[in-house]
């Protein structure tokens, strides 16, 4: 049953909405039935990531969930029969025995990992109907009652409701997102890059000619492409995380779900044009490849890996460069470099936004004594 939040609330440009209405899908069904409209929507949010795609939040939910213990809670509002934003949740019990608890948690955060392969993480909320939504969000939240749930992808100005204020357990300091914004055209690009980047971008491809190598970048963009060269990428990945480094670099598809997870999502993102993998090949044999996801105009950079013999030639700086070359001769005017921060980010001179998720707790003087338990100290910090 559609239940009402909002009678009447001006939405961003001031204009009235009536009977704005949620509803909790809970079902496989109902699940595969939003996808059209919530695809739509994902072009209003700012950035328009095919991270809150539809086929990617249902390929994590078919692969990464766990097997037992959760149950789909994705709450849709409505303002008459048009679709204006989805919060994509579902419910299970986190913490240990002795404290355990039911929580509402939002599809794409992963217990257990320390570093989700869902990098963006939010509701969607199309920027023109935002504020309205996170109202009605917070409006449903204090009907639930859940004792303890998390509101992912939060801004500084974001405002939810007094109950929210009055619940606030944990409010994240923030995660940096990096981005910055691409001309027109390769060479005015090129020019924009600070004198040490640019000297490189020049260098290390001539270093490999000189050396008598032949070099070449193909771009897998089809689905049955991007399945073909999957599995590419993935062994590149594993032998960068498998070398001794000065940079630790992790196998993020260790896991048999995770395999299983970017098996699924990537040829579903491909056929909606929003997932293509570059491969460098040197004398015709791979040497580096970087996937990236596409969205309205947007490039999302994602994994990489390249065989650590020809690592002199910085051949996963080739390929990303490579990448990034395919995407601006498309259109593409803007690359996110996805969270956290690192030199091989902040090398690209790029402009910065927090994000940050806020954990809310019905009843929160008991949620603060629970929180006491090492266990759930350290359960928490997950969310922030």
């Amino acid at each position: 049953m559609l239940q009402p939040l909002v009678d009447r609330r001006a939405d961003a440009h001031g204009a009235s909405r009536s009977g704005l209405r949620a509803h909790v899908v809970t079902g496989d069904a109902g699940f595969r039935a939003l996808r059209p409209e919530w695809n739509r929507l994902v072009d209003g949010v700012d950035p328009p990531s095919p991270f809150i795609s539809w086929e990617w939040t249902d390929a994590w939910w078919r692969h990464l969930r766990r097997d037992t213990g959760c149950e789909l809670a994705v709450l849709t509002l409505r303002d008459g029969e048009s679709l204006l934003g989805i919060a994509p949740f579902y419910r299970r019990r986190i913490g240990p025995p002795a404290a355990e608890m039911r929580a509402l948690l939002p599809i794409g955060w992963e217990p257990g990992h320390g570093w989700s392969i869902t990098e963006m993480l939010e509701p969607v909320f199309p920027e023109a109907d935002r504020r309205l939504l996170l109202s009605a969000l917070a409006t449903w939240l204090e009907q639930q009652r859940m004792p303890f749930a998390v509101i992912p992808g939060m801004r500084a100005g974001d405002l939810l409701t007094p109950w929210c204020d009055r619940h606030t357990v944990a409010r994240g300091a923030g995660t940096p997102f990096l981005y910055r914004a691409l001309p027109g055209d390769w060479e005015s690009f090129l020019g924009s890059l600070n004198k040490s980047l640019r000297d490189n971008a020049k260098y290390y491809p001539r270093l490999l000619h000189r050396h008598g190598r032949q070099a070449a970048f193909s771009v897998a963009a089809t689905s049955d492409e991007v399945r073909a060269t999957l599995p590419v990428l993935l062994a590149l990945h594993r032998a960068r995380a498998a070398a001794p480094a000065a940079v630790v670099h992790h196998d993020y598809f260790a896991s048999a779900s995770r395999r299983a997870f970017i098996e699924a999502a990537a040829p579903a993102l491909a056929a909606r044009g929003q997932l293509r993998i570059g491969v460098l090949a040197v004398d015709g044999a791979p040497v580096a490849a970087q996937m990236w996801l596409e969205n309205a105009g947007v490039m999302f950079v994602y994994y990489s890996g390249y065989d650590p013999r020809w690592s002199r030639y910085s051949v996963a700086f080739i390929a990303l460069l490579d990448a990034l070359q395919d995407a601006m001769s498309r259109g593409i005017g803007r690359v996110e470099f996805l969270a956290g921060l690192g030199q091989f980010k902040e090398r690209w001179s790029p402009q910065r936004r927090l994000r940050h998720n806020v954990t809310l707790a019905a009843h929160p003087a008991l949620f603060r004594s629970v929180m006491a338990l090492s266990p759930v100290r350290r359960l928490l910090r997950r969310f922030s």
